[in-house]
């Protein structure tokens, strides 16, 4: 016994429905990722600021000596970074 899916369904119709009932939450979200994404871009500058004066930014860890970590731990905690 086949069953026709037209009969299941009301209209036919999509509708899609969202709980922002004054239109202004989809700014505030909008807002809100901007500035996690300032403030993630300014610590990237940050720690790259860190590799440069190091000499660090074209260098690869698995290349790196004891030495030139204990370095780089020097030049993060010196900029504030800490690491635990």
């Amino acid at each position: 016994m086949a069953t026709d899916a037209s009969v299941l369904g009301d209209s036919g119709e999509l509708t899609m429905e969202t709980d922002n009932d004054d239109g202004d939450g989809d700014d505030d979200d909008d807002m809100e990722m901007d500035d996690a994404e300032a403030k993630g871009s300014e610590f990237k500058d940050k720690i790259m600021g860190v590799l440069k004066q190091g000499k660090f930014e074209d260098k690869r860890s698995s290349k790196l000596a004891q030495a030139d970590f204990m370095h780089l731990l020097s030049l993060f905690n010196q900029a504030g970074i800490h690491f635990s």
